[in-house]
């Protein structure tokens, strides 16, 4: 024998004779040396004890044990097993480590080791269990746990925690040793059941893919994992925790614009011919309004910069009489679309005008002879109204709107040919509603004020004559664009 380890000198031994052997369990894994023939079992061991500095007695007939020449212990009689360090096997001072086999057939143990070294507490309960492992390295660390009716996996996922080691199962044999280590890892693939896998590997913890290699696999909606089973079990349990259903909302909006305009033309115009434009004489078109368009009304014009106003459940019908407002000629219905984005995600309404103008440009080119050529192209300008509204749904049924809404318009050209001036208007808001209930935004506001005359120099400017020697005329205008947002969660 050379620096082999007692216990399997021991088991060979008490096959080859036929003679019970015990080894006290401090010294199970003691390494012993020698050379012996043609010997008796029991002068055999006494010899092996003498030489390798152990204690030997018989206990019985054919029963023979080993124990270190300082131990004491006796074993239990409950069936527990404890072990105590030799001055020669541990260097950090005492540990404790008692353990029990509650459940050998469901793997199911109560330990407890203080500082104990984790090669020993592993080894000893492996054994005891009757377990298939192998070790890819020495686990050389110790261990501290007091745990009552923990599975085998369980303890084995306990004492590596926070260590270099860990384990894989294959079909029964568990490898224990570096998770670097060849044939430690695995590969599984999680596959998703609400979620998509696009971007999921962003929203996993930068900790949990250290040591980790995680691709996405759209084709199974699912991502693969390859690391330690350990690692595979703690990103399994994060996608398992976020991979819930995530509502879809409908956002139902209605786009007004608001237009008021009054203009008032005095003077006298006098001359000969045609006039240019055909005059139309038309009395007022008369008056129908209804109830719920006054009350509509009365609230437009009382609801006046920027803000929110939230009106609470609304009926049905509401869209109706919104629809009736149209012949009023004060309030036009813009558009009236229905949106649905899932929980977090941005829904965004684009409705807008595109104008052209022409735009000329001349070149001239010198060479025998001047030449000069002109070139025309048509470009476009676009004028839009956009919505983008972001829902959160929270976790007691109302939803957080984050509401940004940009409208540009076109005004006319300032110079014949000239691109079309254009006014822009920008707002942001964050609110907060109920489930089903309409909210009205306001603040996109214009005001516009015209004073135009005409008339003969001199005359038009003295006071009484001036009306007729002269005309004006005085227009004021105001556009307000409102929008109602009624946002609803459908899981």
């Amino acid at each position: 024998m050379q620096n082999d380890s007692l216990r399997l000198v021991v088991k060979e031994l008490a096959q080859l004779s036929g003679q019970n052997i015990i080894i006290r369990n401090d010294i199970r894994d003691v390494k012993v040396s020698g050379y012996y023939q043609n010997q008796q079992i029991k002068p055999l061991l006494e010899n092996i004890a003498l030489s390798n500095d152990l204690e030997f007695e018989t206990a019985s007939g054919n029963t023979y044990v080993f124990s270190s020449q300082n131990s004491t212990a006796k074993r239990p009689a409950t069936g527990s097993k404890s072990t105590r360090p030799s001055s020669s096997s541990s260097s950090d001072g005492e540990y404790t480590f008692n353990y029990t086999i509650k459940n050998k057939f469901e793997k199911i143990i109560s330990l407890q080791a203080i500082n104990a070294p984790l090669d020993t507490v592993v080894r000893r309960i492996s054994d005891e269990l009757g377990l298939n492992y192998r070790k890819l390295t020495e686990l050389e660390s110790s261990l501290t746990i007091i745990a009552d009716s923990i599975r085998y996996e369980q303890l084995l996922q306990l004492a590596y925690k926070g260590t270099k080691y860990s384990y894989r199962n294959i079909k029964g044999v568990y490898l224990l040793g570096e998770e670097q280590t060849a044939g430690m890892h695995e590969t599984k693939l999680i596959s998703l059941e609400f979620r998509t896998v696009n971007k999921i590997k962003e929203i996993i913890p930068k900790k949990l893919q250290e040591g980790a290699d995680i691709i996405e696999f759209k084709d199974l909606n699912g991502i693969l994992v390859t690391a330690t089973p350990e690692k595979v079990a703690e990103i399994e349990t994060f996608i398992m925790s976020i991979d819930k259903s995530v509502p879809v909302v409908l956002i139902e909006v209605i786009i007004l614009d608001v237009l008021k305009t009054h203009t008032v033309t005095t003077g006298i115009k006098a001359g000969r011919g045609t006039p240019k434009t055909p005059s139309a004489q038309t009395l007022a078109p008369g008056i129908d309004y209804e109830f719920n368009a006054q009350s509509l009304n009365r609230l437009l014009n009382s609801f006046n910069g920027f803000g929110w106003f939230s009106l609470g459940e609304v009926a049905p019908d509401f869209y109706l009489q919104l629809q009736a407002l149209e012949e009023n000629g004060v309030i036009k219905v813009r558009s009236t679309p229905k949106l649905s984005t899932l929980n977090g995600y941005e829904a965004t309404l684009t409705s807008g005008e595109t104008r052209y103008y022409l735009e000329e440009q001349s070149s001239t080119i010198s060479s025998t002879a001047i030449q000069q050529t002109n070139t025309k192209q048509y470009k476009s300008v676009n004028a839009d109204l956009t919505i983008k509204i972001n829902p959160i749904v929270s976790g007691n049924g109302q939803i957080t709107l984050e509401i940004e809404v940009s409208q540009s318009d076109f005004k006319g050209s300032s110079v014949a040919g000239a691109p079309p001036n254009s006014i822009n208007r920008k707002f942001k808001s964050q609110i907060r509603v109920k489930n089903g209930e309409m909210v009205l935004l306001g603040g996109l506001e214009r005001n516009e004020t015209s004073d135009k005359g005409s008339g003969i120099p001199v005359l038009s400017r003295i006071p009484v004559i001036k009306w007729f020697f002269s005309s004006r005329s005085r227009s004021k205008s105001n556009s307000k664009l409102d929008i109602f947002i009624k946002p609803t969660v459908i899981y």
